[in-house]
């Protein structure tokens, strides 16, 4: 599971992203890698460098969802974490599923 955050404000995060992902990845080779994006800080419309919809498609061209929350106004905070532990259910069970086929 992956969490991938940046501040729409700061674009240097956004743009790092891709390098995290891929040390995470170097991490965990062989490993099917499922996880959110998260902006932050989306209060912050005027100061806003890095649009929805940049991370929009990021988050698609990695297969990952994307969030947006602002932590200030305790804005879709808990989402982000409601679909980790879905991802998480989903992939025990798909594991699970594997382990009876091999019996």
């Amino acid at each position: 599971m992956v969490l991938l955050v940046y501040d729409v404000t700061n674009p240097d995060t956004f743009q790092l992203l891709r390098q995290w992902l891929e040390g995470v990845k170097a991490r965990n080779e062989g490993r099917n890698l499922t996880g959110v994006v998260v902006a932050n800080k989306v209060d912050l419309e005027n100061r806003a460098q890095v649009s929805s919809q940049n991370g929009q498609e990021f988050a698609a061209s990695i297969g990952f969802e994307f969030f947006e929350v602002s932590t200030q106004q305790n804005k879709g905070v808990e989402e982000p974490f409601k679909a980790l532990a879905r991802l998480h259910t989903e992939n025990y069970e798909q594991r699970l599923a594997q382990l009876a086929e091999i019996d």
